[in-house]
């Protein structure tokens, strides 16, 4: 608990702060390929926080992270990955009917950290469990990272695997709802994903 004698942590600016990750080792913006056919989008944004102890930083933390929704709940967070999974593809003549000639899945990931304005004062035991709890937030966030761009290589397997139908429209009207099958299979996994992991938390 914080001692009655140390001020409570400074209070968040007025002026706008810039939202983009500033430390590459944590996170930076980028897109790859990693498989053909999947293509991945990633977008780092952080939410500052302020202080000058664990605890301080542990209070940020809880009031001004974002929120995420689970069970209908609103709840602030450490840190979040937000993800959207999406396609598009060729439909044309196929084994005498009509199916997909090719296809391509975009998954867009966006991590969203805590950036500590670290002050000069600050205590080297401070800062490196700071460091140590970043580690741990950016484990915990690339494993849904992962999971999400998995889903994406399951997605574009799902849909060259269909088979071909009489006309273009029925094609069209079977490729989405066996993506979005595998989709929701994905966010079962990262559901599942956090009550294996369980949260770190900073105080």
């Amino acid at each position: 608990r914080l001692p009655t004698a140390v001020a409570a942590p400074p209070p968040r600016p007025l002026e706008p702060m810039p939202r983009k990750w500033e430390d590459p080792s944590i996170c930076s913006d980028g897109a790859s390929t990693p498989s053909p056919g999947v293509l991945v989008s990633l977008k780092c944004e952080s939410f500052p926080v302020y202080g000058l102890l664990p605890e301080h930083l542990g209070g940020q933390i809880s009031l001004f992270g974002p929120t995420v929704v689970k069970h209908g709940i609103g709840r602030r967070a450490n840190a979040t990955t937000a993800y959207r999974i999406g396609w598009k593809g060729i439909f044309g003549e196929k084994s005498g009917g009509c199916g997909l000639s090719s296809s391509e899945v975009q998954v867009e990931l966006t991590y969203t950290y805590p950036r500590w304005e670290t002050p000069a004062n600050a205590s080297k035991e401070t800062v490196e469990k700071w460091r140590s709890f970043l580690g741990l937030l950016k484990r915990h966030e690339e494993g849904h990272g992962a999971i999400a761009v998995q889903t994406g290589r399951e997605t574009l397997d799902a849909l060259k695997k269909l088979a071909p139908e009489r006309t273009c429209q029925g094609a069209k009207a079977a490729a989405s709802p066996a993506a979005e099958a595998v989709i929701d299979r994905g966010k079962k996994e990262q559901a599942a994903f956090d009550e294996r992991e369980g949260g770190a938390s900073f105080h």
